[in-house]
């Protein structure tokens, strides 16, 4: 592993999240020849996370410093076989000058 390649695409992204700098130490600390303990220690995580965290880079490269790799969290959308079973309901608003007044209706489909 070269070291310069996870830095610079720690840097080229900008980001400060804590788990991306956390990963980051660990494959650096890795590279430079470190034992799992001493990682450990140094990034204050459990020998078996970093040791997958070791591992997940020698499989996917980079994209391990991502947070998501891990699979954890809701999905970004709903899956495509959803099915509403309790029907939608629209709200159509409308505010009348004459009147002044604002007002809706609420209609369920």
């Amino acid at each position: 592993m070269r070291s310069g390649v996870v830095r610079s695409g720690v840097v080229r992204r900008g980001s400060t999240s804590t788990v991306r700098y956390r990963r980051a130490m660990t494959l650096m600390a890795s590279a430079g020849g470190n034992q799992v303990p001493v990682i450990a220690r140094l990034v204050q995580a459990d020998e078996d996370t970093v040791r997958d965290v070791i591992d997940r880079f020698n499989e996917i490269g980079l994209a391990c410093l991502d947070p998501r790799w891990a699979g954890g969290g809701r999905p970004d959308r709903l899956p495509a076989t959803y099915h509403r079973t309790h029907g939608v309901t629209f709200f159509h608003g409308c505010y009348s000058i004459g009147d002044d007044t604002l007002w809706g209706v609420n209609r369920q489909h």
